[in-house]
C-alpha cells in the first residue's frame, strides 16, 4: 500500500505486508517470497519502505544472509533489489 507520508505533498511511503497467515501452509518462505512479490509491484519507488510483520511469520529475526528466510534477511534482500543507491 503506498500512503502520502504525514505532513508533505512529496514523499510517499509504502507498507509491505505479506502472506495470510491465518492457513497452516503460511510459511518463513512464503513470507519472503511475498514480499519480494511486492517490492516488484510498484511502478514508482516510494521515499521509505515499512516492512513488518504482525504475525507469527517469519519465526526466526536473523542472520540476514544465509541459506534460511529470517525476517531480517526478507529486508536485506528487499532492499538489495529495489531501495535505489545514492
Amino acid at each position: 500500500m503506498l500512503y502520502p507520508f504525514p505532513g508533505s505533498r512529496n514523499r510517499v511511503f509504502t507498507e509491505l505486508q505479506s502472506t495470510d497467515a491465518t492457513t497452516s501452509s503460511a510459511s518463513d518462505r512464503d513470507w519472503y517470497d511475498g514480499i519480494i512479490m511486492q517490492g516488484g509491484a510498484y511502478s514508482d519507488t516510494p521515499n521509505e519502505y515499512v516492512i513488518e510483520s504482525w504475525v507469527w511469520v517469519p519465526r526466526v529475526m536473523t542472520p540476514d544472509q544465509g541459506n534460511t528466510y529470517t525476517f531480517t534477511r526478507s529486508v536485506y534482500d528487499f532492499v538489495n533489489l529495489y531501495v535505489p543507491k545514492n
